[in-house]
């Protein structure tokens, strides 16, 4: 069981070659909706699951949507839960509440506006392309001049999720 409690603002996964940012980033593409495979599940072991929790403000579009779809809106965060088989059949829930593939997937695409963040903000090389490993301001406008292959690799297959989740072109 890993779990991970990010702070509020910009958070940035960073850290040596096996350390599992790609495990992480992996799991929550599954929670997002992304296609499961009977590969996921470990040797020995009946199913995964993987769980991702969201702040979601009360004004926020994706609270409208959880209203409006049944789901229960009553905390101040959105929980996303799969459960893949040793088959590879996956189930999804929202907040508790059982969801299709294509409801995991909406859910996904409102809290996408992240990765919108990112590409209009400051660590955005909008002239050489890719992100700036981080920034020197708190609100990351300045970024520092420094930028990793591999974290540039991560960031490509998160915007890659995106784009086969939301099919938008930006991704």
């Amino acid at each position: 069981t890993l779990e991970l409690d990010f702070s509020d603002g910009f958070t940035v996964l960073t850290g040596e070659t096996g350390a599992g940012k790609s495990i992480l980033i992996d799991a929550l593409s599954l929670a997002l909706g992304e296609r499961a495979e009977a590969g996921v599940v470990g040797p020995g072991a009946s199913k995964a699951e993987v769980s991702a929790e969201f702040d979601v403000a009360k004004t926020s579009p994706l609270r409208e949507w959880l209203i409006q779809n049944d789901f229960n809106a009553d905390e101040p965060t959105c929980l996303l839960r799969r459960v893949v088989d040793a088959a590879g059949k996956s189930r999804g829930f929202i907040n508790g509440s059982a969801a299709t593939l294509a409801q995991m997937r909406e859910a996904g695409e409102m809290l996408s506006f992240t990765l919108d963040a990112m590409a209009r903000g400051g660590i955005c090389d909008q002239l050489a392309g890719g992100f700036h490993r981080y920034s020197t301001d708190r609100e990351w406008l300045v970024p520092h001049f420094e930028k990793m292959l591999y974290d540039q690799a991560l960031l490509v297959r998160v915007y890659r999720q995106a784009h086969s989740v939301t099919a938008l072109p930006q991704y």
